[in-house]
């Protein structure tokens, strides 16, 4: 499926993991023993109850009564943490995560309060996987590290990979697939080590994933295969579900729709059949894509339909933003425009939300932390409170001038572009097309200017708090300022394409050096580059001449640069390299970062055919600064090309005209 690859999370059960059947036999035979002690009953109560969770929820369900029961009645503090903690994965498993998480919570207040670590390392995952399913990544992995520093793996070998395993998962959606495999064949290897044989379709599965991420198709379909068959030998039908759904994927990344609408069938089928309305929504998105590879557009509406009443019940952010995507093309190959434009600003508006919310969490959680500290430091704050106003009051003035001229910048340009686009209608040929992309923009504007501004006012507003750190203030501000940057950049883009459009901006050409703008566009870019810890390098000679309009270079530079400090990955390289050929001076940007999937790159460079797209730390394009280099170096009679390797990184090269035959 587009940009979604699907990844199995196992979740952490109380002390072992699932069962295969005579597990569960066994288990039934000891609840049939009169001596059994009450502690060790509600303890392979609960244990029963999440091996029936996987083939009848109404039955775990009774397993989980009895235990709160006995749990109670005996005064067992342990034994009702975890039977509150198991009634969450029903929730969860329902898709009821707010309910869920209300469970985790309580099972976590209890597990601190009977000082259990295990337990506490398990709360952790479950809040994990809750975010993980939500699509907010940041959120999981830091739950996920807290478990991990939480637990030891020399008590549970079986938990402890299921962390390991989490965490990889995380990384492989961030695109960091390196520190993915890492952590993923660390789990796997302890399962190996432990003989936990039927784990070992989770792991398969998962470094599957990473190595079709990466477009080792052989090495994927590999792993999927190997996962399959454990999931078969240990009647692990929701991980085989998975699987069926995962190696689907692989076949229509290869094009083979037949194929894929096989196994996407199957992954329904199993779904449908363990109640995992979830994988349900994965695998009619599967179906309705198969058919759209094939041409079927009718079926995939219906299919693509189905998912998203399932996605929109179960509240699937990430997974919204998929199906939406789907109907929007189906819909465009069908000629219904307006549809397709509806569906495309529905995602837009889902990946947005999704970010406000991540923006939501980051500043409740500092403010809750905060407030837990004031206690601790209010003698200390009285101490030195005049000087502290003192400093906080010159800060907050320049942080509001900042915030307010962020503000008439962004109103201003709002206007502008407004009032351009509607010129735009009137007046340039191949009006329905240029509508399109009229009502493309519009319909983003607000997203791409308010959730900035959005962010930036609630950053500025913990300044409020009295004792906030100096290094908790630079990272407001680091934020803040990278905000305003991207925002501004996206604005100038805006405002030229738009004049572009209006008058047709020609090259006025001159000659001028290089290197002062290539220099002058890193001092400008250095914040952004900081921020991400991101060394940017320069190479080559330093005394080209060329002969071109100087602002439009300037334009293109600042947007390749900035583009590839978007989607690198945190303490990487950024190489600009200057050199000469013939009669053209050649600059190549070249970043680590996450590189540009083959069959895009032919697309890169029109703004019409451009979808929305993210960075690496969820900064928001849509595809109009590309189109605008590509106007712009052509104007000035040279050339742009982009080379890439998806999850190494991209080599964006452009040529200019040197400045005189002379010098050859």
């Amino acid at each position: 499926m587009k940009g979604f690859l699907f990844l199995i999370i196992f979740l952490a059960l109380t002390a072992v993991p699932i069962y295969a059947q005579n597990s569960r036999d066994s288990l039934e035979l000891l609840l049939k023993d009169e001596e059994l002690a009450d502690t060790s009953r509600v303890l392979v109560l609960n244990e029963l109850g999440i091996i029936l969770l996987q083939m009848d929820s109404a039955k775990a369900v009774t397993c989980f009564n009895e235990a709160k029961k006995l749990s109670s009645t005996i005064e067992f503090g342990r034994g009702q943490a975890i039977t509150i903690k198991n009634y969450g994965i029903v929730y969860e498993y329902a898709g009821n995560y707010k309910k869920a998480l209300e469970y985790y919570e309580a099972a976590l207040l209890l597990f601190k309060k009977i000082n259990d670590s295990t337990g506490l390392a398990e709360s952790y995952n479950n809040f994990g996987i809750i975010y993980y399913l939500q699509g907010i990544f940041d959120k999981a992995l830091y739950y996920y590290l807290e478990a991990e520093k939480t637990f030891q793996k020399k008590n549970n070998p079986a938990f402890f990979s299921n962390i390991l395993n989490n965490i990889g998962l995380i990384y492989e959606k961030q695109m960091q697939y390196d520190k993915a495999l890492e952590y993923l064949k660390e789990a796997l290897k302890i399962r190996e080590e432990n003989g936990l044989q039927n784990k070992l379709g989770s792991s398969y599965s998962n470094i599957g994933m990473v190595y079709q991420a990466k477009g080792l198709n052989l090495l994927a379909l590999d792993y999927h295969l190997k996962a399959k068959k454990n999931r078969e030998k240990y009647n692990d039908l929701k991980g085989l579900g998975a699987t069926f759904n995962n190696i689907g994927d692989l076949y229509l990344q290869q094009k083979n729709s037949q194929l894929a609408l096989i196994n996407f069938r199957q992954s329904l089928e199993i779904k449908t059949k363990v109640g995992d309305k979830r994988g349900q929504a994965f695998a009619l998105l599967g179906i309705a894509e198969s058919y759209f590879q094939s041409g079927n557009y009718k079926e995939c509406i219906r299919y693509a339909e189905q998912s998203l009443f399932i996605a929109e019940e179960l509240n699937l952010k990430a997974h919204l933003v998929e199906v939406y995507t789907t109907l929007a093309s189906v819909n465009e190959k069908l000629h219904h425009e307006k549809s397709a434009i509806g569906y495309l600003q529905k995602a837009i508006a889902c990946k947005d939300s999704i970010y406000r919310e991540k923006q939501r969490e980051s500043i409740a959680e500092l403010g809750v932390r905060f407030d837990l500290e004031k206690l601790h430091q209010e003698q200390q704050m009285m101490e030195v409170n005049i000087l502290n106003q003192e400093k906080e009051l010159s800060k907050a003035s320049n942080i509001v001038k900042l915030q307010l001229v962020m503000v008439i910048l962004v109103s201003i340009a709002l206007l502008i572009t407004t009032f351009l686009l509607y010129k735009l209608r009137k007046t340039v040929k191949g009006r329905d097309k240029l509508n399109k992309v009229k009502d493309y923009l519009i319909s983003i504007i607000s997203h791409d200017y308010r959730s900035p501004l959005t962010s930036i006012k609630s950053s500025l507003g913990l300044f409020a708090y009295e004792d906030i750190t100096e290094e908790e203030k630079k990272h407001i501000l680091s934020v803040s300022t990278n905000e305003i940057a991207n925002t501004l950049n996206f604005l100038d883009n805006m405002l030229l394409w738009a004049n572009a459009q209006l008058k047709g901006i020609k090259a006025n050409k001159n000659a001028f050096k290089l290197f002062p703008v290539i220099e002058s566009n890193m001092e400008l870019l250095s914040p952004q580059a900081r921020h991400k810890k991101i060394k940017l390098i320069v190479e080559g000679d330093t005394g080209t001449e060329v002969y071109a309009d100087r602002d439009m270079i300037n334009t293109v530079l600042r947007n390749l640069i900035s583009n590839s400090i978007k989607f690198s990955n945190e303490d990487s390289e950024i190489k600009i390299h200057t050199s000469v050929s013939g009669r053209k001076a050649i600059v190549h940007i070249i970043d680590q970062g996450v590189g540009i999937r083959q069959e895009r790159i032919p697309f890169l460079f029109n703004f019409d055919e451009a979808t929305p797209t993210y960075g690496t730390g969820n900064e928001k394009g849509i595809g109009l600064g590309l189109s605008l280099c590509k106007d712009f170096i052509e104007q000035n009679d040279g050339e742009i090309s982009v080379t890439s390797v998806f999850g190494q990184g991209s080599d964006f090269c452009i040529t200019i005209p040197l400045n005189s035959p002379d010098k050859f």
